[in-house]
This record gives structure tokens, C-alpha cells and sequence, in this order.
């Protein structure tokens, strides 16, 4: 094994703890690293020994992560290694996140095998004790990373257009992925408790600086769609639990997804309404468009529609739904990362003026 691990500084993007030491970060590793050097057939399908490279490390609120490369006689791939932690959870449950990633990621990755062009990333090996998950690299590159450099005004037309293919083909990943996972199970609206989990957030809203007159008109408008649908019923199938652009890779006309310790079976709205929530809020930035992410929003509607029932009433109490859990979030980051009272007070307008005008700001 190879002893002369080279450690890139953390990154501290979405981060809450100081960045451990070297010797710290290396410590945890060295027995996975030798377990997977002694079976490295089982793996990789390759002869050992094995050499490992720490290429970069980042340090999250949920996991730290290493990005590693592993050779072996001209051989050479790309690992990365994902210790969970979660500070709003017991260990227990942490690790059941842990087995849980593991598990689905073998049997989604062995079911995408046959339909090309959408895939998950290939899980390497899983370690309990440790709380490691390890998947493989998968070439391409991050979506969210794209749609910050080629979603705003000034990119240009061509670019966009890009941007909406990628879009529409993570329509078409999330109705195969719940195709794949489909229960075949229905249950009324109104038993989905959405209401419920909406209602804890609200509490946790009296925290944040949104006008409380704001609170009780969402809360209100969410109570009368799901009055009015209440017996409507929803398809259940599996729930990937965080759809977003930032656990999507691409590669041409390829999508891969990754990160899936919080999946479970749910409705299949609530991954959709997730993806378009980010879209939509990608707006309050600087140079971003509300015309251009809402052409982004239809692009992954029209993929996942294209062969899935889509209700678009149920679809908005979703959409609803999740912009109430991730003004949270957004409020959370906001505050952790920056001090400046303007941005604070673009961020609290720009939801504050979403909520107001749902129903225009939700036609699709």
C-alpha cells in the first residue's frame, strides 16, 4: 500500500467543522485501503497489490469524503470514499443511511445495466464498522456545477439548449428509476401526511426573518389544494430522497446518478418537485433568470412525462411542499456561510415574492 498519500486541503463549501489533520484523515483509511488491496479481485476485478492516491478531500455537514486513485500494474481507476456522519441522528441511524446507500446502489446499478445511457454509480464495497461506503468514479461532470456556469443570462443560447437536454434526460432517468422500483401500490393524498411534515417546518420558519403573515398564506393555500385532493390517489415506487442537480453526473447523452442514503419508497412527485425546487431558486442568484430556470423546470417535466402519468395539481402541492423545506435549508446555508445583510434580504424577497405568486410563478 502505498504510504505517501498526497492530502489536497479541505474544501469548506457546505461545511460546519474545522478540517482535521492529516494523520487524523488517514488514520480511518489505511485498514480499508488494505482490505481492498487483499481482495482487489473481489473489487476491481484486477490483481494486487494495490496503490492508493489521496487526490482531494472535502469535508461536509453529512459526510467527509475522499477522492482517491488506485493503480496496479498499468491499471487505474478512480474511488470515492464516503464516511457518514450526521449530526441530527444517533449512530444506529447513521448507519443504517450507510447500509442502506450500499444496498440499493447493487441493485439499481445491476437493473440500469441493461438500458444505455442512464445508470447509477457502481458501489465498490461497504464497511460497517467504519461507516464507509465506496463507489467508483463515474467520468462526466456534476450538473449543478454546470448549471452555474452555463444557466445564467450571459451564457449563451446554445449552451442553454445543452443544459435543457440534460434536463429532460433526467426526466426520462427518474421515470425509468421508478419503473425500476415501482411497487404498484396507490394511496390517497390526503394519507401522505404532507400537511404533518409541513406544519414542523412551519414552526421552524418562526426562526427565520420571513414575515409571519407570509407563513399563515402559505400554510392556508397548502391546506386547501390537499383538501381538494384529498382522495386523489399517488403512485408509490422508490424515492432517491435528495433528486438534485448536485448528485447528477453527466457524460454526453449519459446520466448517472449517486448518493442515496436517504432512499425509501414515496410518492413519484416528490423527487420531480426536489429537482425543480433547486431549478427554481437557482433565480435568486445574480445573473440568473426566472424565464430561464422555468424552461429548465419544463425540460425535466417533459422528460419524466413522456411516458409517465403527470398530474400537475399534485405536482404543485409537491413543489409547494418542498420549497417550504428548502427555504430551511437555503436560510441555514445563508446564514452559515455569510454575514452580508443585503444578500439575506434578496434571499428572504425572492421567497417571500415566490410564495405570493405560486400560481403564476408554478404555470409549466
Amino acid at each position: 500500500m502505498n504510504k505517501g498519500n498526497h492530502l489536497i486541503a479541505p474544501q469548506h463549501g457546505r461545511s460546519t467543522e474545522k478540517s482535521p489533520n492529516t494523520q487524523s484523515l488517514t488514520e480511518p483509511l489505511i485498514g480499508v485501503f488494505e482490505d481492498l488491496s487483499k481482495h482487489s479481485l473481489n473489487y476491481f476485478g484486477q490483481q494486487g497489490p494495490l496503490q492508493f492516491q489521496i487526490l482531494e478531500f472535502k469535508q461536509k455537514r453529512l459526510s467527509d469524503i475522499w477522492r482517491c486513485a488506485v493503480s496496479s500494474n498499468g491499471w487505474q481507476t478512480r474511488i470515492y470514499i464516503k464516511l457518514h456522519k450526521n449530526p441530527d441522528h444517533q449512530k444506529d441511524r447513521v448507519l443504517q443511511f450507510c447500509a442502506t446507500e450500499f444496498e440499493v446502489l447493487k441493485k439499481l446499478h445491476k437493473a440500469f445495466a441493461d438500458y444505455e445511457g442512464f445508470g447509477v454509480v457502481r458501489p465498490v464495497a461497504f464497511y460497517p464498522r467504519e461507516m464507509i461506503t465506496i463507489t467508483e468514479e463515474k467520468t462526466g461532470a456534476n450538473l449543478y456545477d454546470i448549471l452555474q456556469k452555463q444557466g445564467h443570462r450571459l451564457a449563451s443560447r446554445k449552451r442553454f439548449q445543452q443544459l435543457e437536454k440534460y434536463c429532460y434526460r433526467c426526466g426520462q432517468w427518474l421515470h425509468l428509476f421508478q419503473s425500476l422500483t415501482q411497487t404498484g401500490k396507490t394511496v390517497a393524498l390526503r394519507d401522505m401526511q404532507i400537511l404533518q411534515n409541513a406544519l414542523e417546518r412551519f414552526q421552524r420558519w418562526e426562526n427565520l426573518n420571513l414575515k409571519k403573515s407570509l407563513l399563515k398564506r402559505v400554510q392556508d393555500d397548502l391546506q386547501q389544494r390537499l383538501n381538494r385532493l384529498a382522495q386523489q390517489p399517488v403512485l408509490l415506487s422508490g424515492q432517491h430522497g435528495d433528486f438534485i442537480p448536485f448528485n447528477v453526473i453527466v457524460n454526453a447523452n449519459e446520466i448517472t446518478l449517486l448518493d442515496f442514503p436517504y432512499y425509501t419508497v414515496g410518492t413519484v412527485y416528490h423527487d420531480l418537485a426536489r429537482f425543480c425546487t433547486v431549478l427554481i431558486t437557482m433565480a435568486k442568484k445574480p445573473l440568473f433568470s426566472r424565464r430561464r430556470m422555468l424552461r429548465l423546470v419544463k425540460a425535466i417535466i417533459a422528460g419524466f412525462a413522456e411516458k409517465a402519468k403527470f398530474d400537475i395539481d399534485i405536482f404543485r402541492i409537491y413543489l409547494l411542499y418542498n420549497m417550504v423545506d428548502w427555504v430551511l435549508w437555503d436560510e441555514w446555508l445563508n446564514n452559515t456561510e455569510t454575514k452580508n445583510g443585503f444578500w439575506q434580504k434578496k434571499v428572504q424577497a425572492f421567497y417571500e415574492n415566490w410564495f405570493r405568486n405560486f400560481d403564476r410563478y408554478a404555470i409549466i
